[in-house]
């Protein structure tokens, strides 16, 4: 099995759980995980098989980890892919998210309007101070009030996101600043994330080990 197999796989009934992560001391980093055991279907659908208490076990080895924040939790999702959005930190050309001009929105507002921009894209993986540009003066909110200045850094999708939301409201503008270089690859469970340069499971069962590049 590779990992995009157990990707397919995984689901919510499987009750799937990561138990521990060990860090090597290396440049891996590895995630021990578990999940009930299961059988395809016709449809070569996962089901969750029938035998009391059979478990399958796996170990996933990253190498050049990247950013992390993977910790012991249930999970009923893995997606393993290179196109994601928490990848375009790693792999969009940057630039800043600046604005001009009167508004008639408050700063709140402007900083609302981001925000469900935001956690559209990338839920709550990353928190948008990440890449907001926000700062209070005498105890006043200022973000997008100041008639020139900046909202934001970071991927250019995120910020494009960011000025479909304030359409109508605020005058933007995008400058680039560079592109990053490299390969990178996500693996996201339900509620948090890994990135790196590559990725292998081994069953820790049958010590199978199969790699993914």
């Amino acid at each position: 099995m590779n990992l995009q197999q157990l990707a397919d796989a995984l689901y919510d009934d499987l009750n799937g759980y990561i138990h521990r992560v060990e860090d090597t001391g290396t440049d891996a980093l590895l995630i021990h995980l578990g999940c009930d055991d299961w059988f395809l279907n016709e449809q070569q659908q996962s089901i969750r098989s029938d035998a009391h208490g059979a478990q399958r076990r796996f170990v996933i080895r990253c190498r050049q980890v990247m950013e992390s924040n993977v910790r012991p939790t249930q999970t009923g999702e893995l997606i393993f892919t290179d196109h994601h959005p928490l990848l375009w930190d790693y792999t969009e050309p940057h630039g800043g998210l600046y604005y001009s001009g009167e508004t008639t929105a408050s700063a709140h507002e402007i900083l609302g309007r981001i925000y469900d921009a935001h956690t559209r894209i990338l839920r709550s993986w990353r928190p948008l101070q990440h890449y907001a540009n926000s700062y209070r003066r005498e105890g006043n909110l200022i973000f997008g009030t100041d008639r020139a200045g900046l909202l934001a850094r970071g991927p250019k999708p995120l910020l494009a996101a960011y000025q479909t939301a304030l359409d109508g409201v605020l005058r933007t503008y995008f400058v680039p600043s560079h592109t990053p270089q490299g390969k990178a690859r996500a693996l996201v469970f339900d509620d948090c994330f890994l990135i790196c340069r590559e990725a292998e499971i081994m069953d820790a069962d049958a010590s199978s080990q199969t790699h993914n590049d």
